[in-house]
């Protein structure tokens, strides 16, 4: 098998499945009562144990202060989103259904930075990427509006940010 399709099963494929049952594991994580600073901490300590177990399996073991930094930063900004998406189920009641699709909207983020840092426009389609790109932002967006809301939910979110005289229901 060519490399580069390897490399996208390993580091695309596999990774996306990893994440989207990690989405479940915070939405269970939930329901059965956790609160969020206990989520991050067992998170980090999963984090832990899982990284102590790759710095015995893999032999490389090379770092400098530059890129033991970016690591830190990785960690740091994944524990951020983690921490973000377990809010948005507990405090704002909204289901991983949604919030995934829109998690995957990082995409546009990544691939927009991946060009400018690191020059990768250089070697890639960049027409196919940017269609690509923004098919996926497109089909977060789509399934960001599945969302069921009954006739109270828009009532009241009327009256939340206009006032009750634009609510639903009201003359």
């Amino acid at each position: 098998m060519n490399s580069n399709y390897t490399g996208m099963i390993v580091g695309g494929i596999v990774p996306a499945i990893i994440f989207g049952l990690g989405g479940i594991f915070v939405k269970a994580s939930n329901q059965e009562g956790i609160s969020l600073n206990y989520l991050i901490l067992f998170s980090g300590i999963g984090a832990l144990i899982v990284s102590i177990l790759a710095f015995v399996l893999f032999e490389d073991k090379s770092i400098n202060v530059k890129s033991g930094i970016y690591a830190f930063l990785v960690g740091a900004t994944w524990v951020c989103g983690v921490l973000l998406v377990a809010m948005a189920l507990t405090k704002y009641n909204t289901p991983i259904s949604i919030i995934s699709p829109l998690n995957c909207t990082a995409c546009f983020v990544t691939v927009l930075l991946a060009l400018i840092v690191f020059s990768e426009w250089k070697n890639l389609h960049i027409v196919r990427l940017v269609i690509g790109t923004f098919l996926i932002v497109f089909g977060a967006m789509l399934v960001s509006t599945s969302f069921k809301v009954n006739k109270m939910q828009k009532s009241n979110f009327a009256n939340e940010q206009f006032g009750s005289e634009y609510s639903i229901g009201q003359k």
